[in-house]
């Protein structure tokens, strides 16, 4: 499950897994403004009469199937029969592109793995810059974060815009908002 933020436990709902809140992230969009690959899996079956923690790696590809990134034999723990984990990727230096997460989980012990792929997209400023069209999708997206994101006033001039000056509009937007251009 992919997720877009965290949050500490205020009560329990169909969205607490792994002592947190979990948002879902269903567009499985990150990039500029979600720098994180975060997600969610659980892990069942644990044997707990091995001491032996679980191996795990992560792993991003590219939709060639060209590694962008990997992470490999983190340890955790067997301190139940399923386990529920929670972690996250930066991937702020990832560019514009679809990506395959794959993640595997392997017992040493007793030689038994298992593996999951997921795709996502990671939308950064490249994507803009390459082109000032947005796309319908992009536009939608975009209207959606700068009601929440920008001031009033910013995003009242950014409504009266046409697409291209939009994509214009956004590129400079977050050139202003960078603190170590």
């Amino acid at each position: 499950q992919f997720i877009f933020k965290t949050e500490d436990i205020v009560e329990n709902s169909i969205f607490t897994k792994a002592g947190k809140n979990v948002f879902p992230n269903v567009w499985r969009r990150y990039g500029v403004l979600n720098p994180k690959l975060t997600f969610y899996y659980e892990i069942y079956e644990i044997d707990t009469t091995i001491n032996q923690s679980l191996l795990i790696d992560y792993n991003v590809y590219s939709l060639e199937q060209k590694p962008v990134k990997r992470i490999s034999n983190l340890k955790i723990p067997r301190t139940g029969k399923e386990r529920s984990v929670i972690h996250a990727i930066d991937i702020s230096t990832l560019p514009s592109a679809v990506y395959q997460l794959e993640i595997s989980v392997s017992d040493s012990y007793s030689g038994t793995s298992a593996k999951v792929n997921q795709n996502f997209e990671v939308v950064q400023l490249d994507r803009l810059q390459a082109s000032s069209n947005l796309s319908e999708d992009d536009i939608k997206m975009f209207d959606e974060l700068f009601s929440y994101i920008a001031e009033d006033s910013e995003y009242r001039q950014y409504k009266k815009l046409n697409d291209t000056e939009k994509g214009n509009f956004i590129i400079n937007f977050w050139k202003s908002k960078d603190p170590n251009p």
